[in-house]
């Protein structure tokens, strides 16, 4: 979720109509918990509030983020999505991140256990 590291370890659980993620750095544990029907979920993060929306789609889940804050120029707006699939025991993880200073696109891989 977010700006920072990527997660040494995920613990995601799912039910018919949410979605609980446990993201483990070396540094933080952080849980967020999101409604599976499209509606908006705030989940407190470390420069304010998150607004997501999560939907399951085509076999996958994508999680849709904004957040906005002030910054030294003025509000900042960074919108993100993450899609979630797996393929036998990998987790994959497509993020894209959209600031005011452009996009910026990673995959995480991980291993299921």
């Amino acid at each position: 979720r977010g700006l920072g590291a990527p997660a040494t370890q995920l613990v995601i659980t799912q039910t018919a109509s949410e979605l609980r993620i446990v993201s483990v750095t070396d540094q933080d544990k952080e849980t967020a918990v999101y409604r599976l029907d499209g509606s908006e979920t705030t989940i407190s993060g470390q420069a304010g509030d998150i607004k997501a929306k999560a939907m399951l789609d085509a076999g996958t889940i994508a999680i849709s983020t904004s957040q906005s804050f002030d910054g030294p120029a003025g509000e900042v707006t960074i919108e993100g999505k993450d899609v979630y699939s797996v393929d036998g025991n990998t987790l994959t993880i497509e993020r894209t991140i959209n600031t005011p200073f452009g996009a910026n696109r990673r995959k995480l891989v991980y291993t299921m256990r």
